[in-house]
């Protein structure tokens, strides 16, 4: 995405939020920690090993990759920590090019100064190592499902995400991580997609009812045929399908799946490339909400044969410790560009938008 707004939207202005989804969880008495953190990022940059690890990655061009070298994140006048009326409030505010980095590192923060006071790090990676091993077995007894690991923004720690990605590197199932640092690492593949504010910055920038399919003509234009999965759930899968015509629909590799009925979807998917003459077989239908080893297992066996599924797979495999409870913490777009932009999700609860009104207008205007 850093790609996309680096030669599309240089110029776009945008705002986020962080949520906290998890009832009776209070996270104040953690944000002068959480905050100090943050803080800490102004001090980021990549080494010369992770520079040239980058250029070496076909779709990032040496122009892109040389600005993230020159890269230096601002937190003290892009992000706002504060009380917001008994909760913590966290807002992004800037540069889309600045700040949209900032999602995943602020969710791995918080996320792990709320576990260190909950069982000290050596124990959280033995309990989640234990854990691990029957979700490894199971893998090793389904070569066909396969998964990448997409734990970061919901990890216990650092230290946790390195030992499952570490533990499951050399299976056949593995096809990569989101983690770019990881996949540096080990050697493995770097995976990922679009995210919802993607397709919600898009809103604010064409006719909306035009956003999603310009959405991702932009986004195939810019990579040419690499990363061909679309992200679906924006607003919801009906109208996205109805936007994935023939012509989207034979030029992305497949789509992704990330709230409602994983079942629903797929074979909504499968009717669609049906009904436009494409070989569902040829496609993919990668499936990534909140996923144990079980439940894709599960999906796998019921459309083995009809399309090719895989995985990704976060909380279950960095966050899965006994006796913790993983946080439900999000992070998106609110705004850009001055206007009102919505997630609305095939899942009620994951809706997010501060304008009612705009909301209503985003319904109306897709038949939502």
């Amino acid at each position: 995405m850093g790609k996309v707004i680096f030669h599309k939207y240089p110029t776009s202005q945008v705002e986020y939020k962080f949520t906290c989804r998890s009832k009776g969880v209070d996270l104040l008495p953690y944000m002068d920690d959480i905050k100090q953190e943050i803080l800490s990022l102004g001090s980021l940059e990549l080494s010369p090993d992770e520079h040239t690890y980058l250029k070496e990655i076909r779709f990032l061009d040496p122009a892109f990759v040389d600005f993230l070298n020159q890269l230096h994140l601002c937190p003290s006048e892009q992000v706002q920590i504060f009380n917001d009326g008994n909760n913590l409030g966290i807002t992004i505010k800037g540069s889309y090019l600045q700040v949209i980095w900032y999602e995943t590192m602020i969710l791995s923060i918080v996320n792990e100064i709320f576990f260190r006071d909950k069982m000290k790090k050596p124990d959280a990676i033995k309990a989640a190592k234990d854990k691990l091993a029957p979700k490894i077995l199971l893998l090793e007894q389904n070569p066909g499902v396969k998964l990448s690991e997409f734990g970061t923004r919901r990890r216990h720690s650092y230290e946790v995400q390195d030992m499952v990605v570490a533990a499951l590197r050399h299976l056949p199932n593995l096809n990569g991580t989101s983690n770019v640092h990881l996949a540096m690492k080990y050697g493995i593949k770097p995976m990922g997609s679009q995210a919802h504010e993607y397709f919600q910055h898009a809103q604010t920038i064409y006719r909306v009812q035009d956003s999603q399919k310009m959405a991702l003509k932009i986004w195939a234009e810019e990579f040419d045929g690499d990363l061909g999965i679309a992200l679906t759930d924006t607003l919801n899968m009906d109208s996205f399908l109805r936007d994935f015509s023939k012509f989207y629909a034979k030029l992305f590799d497949g789509c992704r799946h990330d709230s409602g009925d994983p079942i629903v979807w797929g074979n909504k998917l499968i009717k669609h490339y049906e009904s436009l003459g494409i070989d569902p077989k040829t496609k993919a239908a990668i499936f990534s909400d909140g996923l144990t080893i079980e439940r894709a297992i599960e999906i796998y066996e019921y459309f083995k044969g009809r399309i090719n599924v895989s995985f990704g797979i976060g909380t279950s495999l960095t966050c899965d410790i006994p006796g913790l409870n993983p946080l439900s913490i999000v992070i998106k777009m609110s705004s850009a560009n001055g206007q009102s932009c919505a997630k609305i999700s095939d899942s009620p609860s994951k809706c997010i938008c501060d304008n009612p009104t705009y909301v209503s207008y985003l319904k109306q205007a897709f038949g939502i």
